[in-house]
């Protein structure tokens, strides 16, 4: 059987890697991408829908029939503002998911973060675990929650932060071990992956996937 991929944030580092995963996948005969602007991706599988986030809700019936990929995220700095990160993070993010439900869509799988807890000290991760406890209460059937650790792949934008976090990340590598081992930096290529299989193999109920199982 056939199926239709809805991809949110594709031209992020895991989301040009997940479409790149859809495209080669033969059970995946359609991709639509919901993006703010228009991408280079012209292969005959994918189709683009541009739209205003803040106006997700107009194009709903589109979750209709479709695995759903949430991929969307940004940084602080990016975004410019606590308020800002945290209405792509939290708010889009959880719009998605609720239009996944509202639609009658099977599958939600969310990139979500390691160390995603609602009752961090620190913003990022707390944002993440708000977020991720706000889907597990929609009426989804199936919900996946990926928590990469430090990401490794070719961003379109150069963060010099986070290029340091993933120096120092390596050479820790053979230290970390056993329950240490999902603090390892993890290629994007291997978070989209593990999406993929989850989407065509998963259960239903609510799923944490740590980064040491992607």
């Amino acid at each position: 059987m056939e199926r239709k991929a809805l991809v949110l944030g594709a031209t992020g580092l895991i989301g040009t890697q997940l479409v790149y995963e859809l495209i080669e996948n033969d059970m995946y005969d359609e991709i639509v991408l919901l993006t703010r602007r228009k991408t280079v991706n012209d292969h005959w599988k994918v189709k683009e829908i541009i739209i205003d986030f803040n106006r997700m809700e107009e194009v709903m019936p589109v979750f209709t029939g479709k695995d759903v990929f949430c991929c969307l995220g940004t940084t602080r700095r990016k975004a410019g503002s606590k308020e800002a990160f945290q209405k792509v993070d939290y708010e889009y993010s959880l719009k998605a998911a609720k239009l996944t439900s509202r639609a009658g869509a099977n599958k939600f799988l969310l990139i979500s973060a390691l160390g995603a807890d609602k009752n961090s000290l620190f913003f990022y991760n707390k944002v993440k675990g708000r977020l991720e406890e706000a889907v597990k209460e929609l009426l989804i059937p199936s919900i996946y929650i990926f928590r990469p650790s430090l990401l490794i792949g070719s961003r379109q934008e150069f963060r010099f932060g986070e290029k340091i976090a993933e120096y120092f990340s390596i050479l820790l590598n053979p230290l970390l071990k056993g329950r240490m081992q999902k603090y390892k930096p993890i290629k994007a290529r291997h978070a989209a992956k593990a999406m993929v299989h989850a989407a065509q193999n998963g259960l239903n109920g609510v799923h944490i996937i740590e980064s040491d199982k992607m």
